[in-house]
C-alpha cells in the first residue's frame, strides 16, 4: 500500500518541476532577458564596456531588473571572453535545461 503512495508523491513532484520549463514560461523568460540584453548593449555603447554586474544596469538602463519565470527564477551573468563578450542566463540545476545568450545573439534552450 505505502509504494503507490510514495509514486504518487514523487510524480507529483516531477510534474511540478516540468512546469518551470513551460513553453510559456520560457516564452516569457526570454522576453524578460531580451529587455536585460538590450540593457547591457546600450550600457556597452556609452561605456565600452560589459557591465560588471547586472545592478550596474541599475537605475540608468532599467529601473528594476525583470526576473525570469522559467527555472531557478533568477539570472546568472558573466563577462566572458577576455571582457568582449557575456553570458546570460537562468539559474537551474544541472539536471534542468539550460537557457541562455551572448552578446548579439539569439537564446540557446537546450532541454
Amino acid at each position: 500500500m505505502r509504494f503507490p503512495v510514495v509514486s504518487a508523491l514523487l510524480l507529483l513532484v516531477c510534474l511540478a518541476g516540468c512546469d518551470k520549463w513551460s513553453d510559456a514560461r520560457v516564452v516569457e523568460t526570454k522576453r524578460r532577458g531580451d529587455v536585460i540584453c538590450h540593457a547591457v548593449a546600450a550600457f556597452h555603447t556609452r561605456a565600452g564596456r560589459f557591465p560588471v554586474q547586472l545592478s550596474d544596469l541599475q537605475p540608468d538602463y532599467v529601473r528594476e531588473l525583470p526576473l525570469p519565470t522559467a527555472g531557478g527564477k533568477s539570472w546568472e551573468y558573466i563577462v566572458i571572453d577576455n571582457g568582449t563578450n557575456y553570458n546570460l542566463h537562468v539559474s537551474a540545476s544541472e539536471h534542468d535545461p539550460i537557457l541562455q545568450r551572448q552578446a548579439g545573439g539569439k537564446w540557446d534552450y537546450m532541454k
